[in-house]
């Protein structure tokens, strides 16, 4: 062979080679067939939820804007649901109410229903406002981007109660189906428990730190 000539290979000709051919590219394949049934299957981990009432601007049914700032200084018992939910939340709303109104303080709590809106066509909201209760006393804030649902953690086809004292701190979370006793006096234990219990609202400075002059 003449120097400086490059080797000619004969017979047959190369190819690039691919991960072990084609009988690795089909092992490649089948595993990652038979781990998506597996990887369906976990779970995500569920994140801590908000520990206090977040910042919010939402909407109800009657497009009255309602911010977090409108709740200052007020104990908050939110009842949150989706679509599924919502039957739950329809039975344990006024059960709530009526079993508050004989206390006292009562002017000092906010029942605030919340529905968890997200999937929901644009095209058909307008529809579903319709639907909803036209009573005056009942208004449902409509979070369709799912706000409050991420930042507390909402369970699915389930009422989500929870309760923030007057500084806006959540002190009690759960979710709840049929109306049972046990549940619902465990809710109330915890509201009259914040009734008795004044906490300075978040928008006021203790008075030991109050600036003079």
């Amino acid at each position: 062979m003449p120097s400086g000539e490059a080797p000619v290979l004969r017979g047959r000709i190369c190819r690039p080679m691919t991960p072990g051919g084609a009988g690795g590219w089909f092992i490649l394949v089948m595993g990652v067939f038979l781990l998506r049934p597996a990887l369906a299957a976990t779970p995500a981990p569920r994140r801590a939820p908000a520990p206090s009432l977040i910042e919010f601007e939402l909407r109800d049914q009657f497009e009255a804007v309602h911010r977090r700032r409108d709740y200052d200084g007020r104990i908050v018992i939110l009842i949150g649901s989706d679509k599924k939910g919502s039957e739950y939340g329809r039975i344990w709303s006024p059960a709530l109410r009526d079993s508050l109104k004989g206390s006292p303080e009562f002017d000092g709590v906010t029942v605030m229903d919340v529905g968890d809106m997200r999937g929901i066509p644009f095209f058909v909201k307008g529809l579903i406002k319709r639907k909803l209760p036209r009573d005056q006393e009942t208004r449902i804030l409509l979070d369709w981007k799912g706000k409050m649902a991420r930042a507390y953690g909402f369970m699915k086809k389930a009422c989500n109660i929870l309760i923030f004292d007057r500084c806006g701190k959540l002190v009690f979370r759960s979710f709840v189906r049929d109306l049972e006793p046990e549940r619902m006096t465990g809710v109330l234990v915890n509201v009259r428990r914040l009734l008795g219990d004044p906490v300075t609202p978040r928008s006021a400075a203790p008075a030991s730190r109050r600036r003079s002059g």
